[in-house]
């Protein structure tokens, strides 16, 4: 029986304010994780940038790997956990918006490009990426989607059809319903990290686990920001 521990971080919609606050924050988010020896630990969608002006340089992106990669792939290794991170990534004179896939070593295993960026990332000067691929990690395989991608049901298709048995959702809005019916219609777990409902639904439609700053104790900082769910891969049964 394969085991994963899915946690998913609710990442404040305004973020910190500056790439090296959010980054901070990143890594204090991570060391607050250690106590449900996650698996894997999935951040909101540009949880680099946001909160930056969107006339800042920041969103131009960083290399990856990068600062931002390297501080939280420190804290993955530490903890002995995978971590999808959300940022803008530059690519030469290109910017993407990228999921990033660290590994439990630290490193990069591979970054996601969103394939369906929104009309105000393009006129920010963001690329549209290619194709939503799968990566191997040692529990199977894992994929990533972004945001405006759950209106488009190719990628999730892809994902289903390269074998993902995780699918991790970095977004900015929530995304309602939809995520029952890509987690039931593809069979794979979702992964949602969203600032107001961050979310684990089961290969059924069914939620896990959910947590976010809907939540007036997460507001005030008395529960933790995080979605976790302890789920079987092997079948479809859950055990939270």
């Amino acid at each position: 029986m394969k085991r994963a521990r899915l946690l998913s971080v609710a990442f404040p919609k305004g973020g910190y304010k500056s790439v090296e606050e959010n980054r901070r924050q990143m890594v204090e988010h991570m060391r607050r994780t250690a106590n449900y020896k996650p698996d894997f630990v999935c951040f909101t969608e540009v949880a680099r940038e946001l909160g930056v002006p969107g006339t800042d340089p920041a969103w131009d992106g960083e290399p990856v790997p990068g600062e931002t990669t390297l501080e939280i792939g420190q804290v993955a290794k530490e903890i002995g956990t995978h971590v999808i991170v959300g940022m803008q990534e530059r690519v030469g004179n290109e910017t993407y918006n990228a999921a990033v896939l660290v590994g439990r070593d630290g490193d990069v295993i591979g970054r996601y490009h969103k394939v369906q960026p929104t009309i105000g990332e393009m006129e920010r000067g963001t690329l549209p990426g290619q194709t939503a691929m799968t990566f191997d990690t040692d529990l199977g395989k894992v994929g990533m989607l972004i945001c405006f991608d759950l209106k488009f049901p190719e990628v999730s298709m892809s994902l289903a059809r390269n074998g993902a048995r995780v699918a991790f959702f970095p977004s900015m809005f929530n995304g309602g319903s939809r995520h029952q019916s890509i987690a039931r219609d593809h069979g794979m777990f979702l992964v949602v990290s969203q600032a107001t409902e961050s979310v684990v639904v089961d290969q059924c439609g069914r939620k896990l686990a959910w947590q976010g700053y809907d939540e007036p104790l997460v507001e005030r900082g008395e529960l933790d920001p995080f979605a976790f769910a302890d789920v079987n891969l092997d079948s479809k049964t859950y055990h939270l």
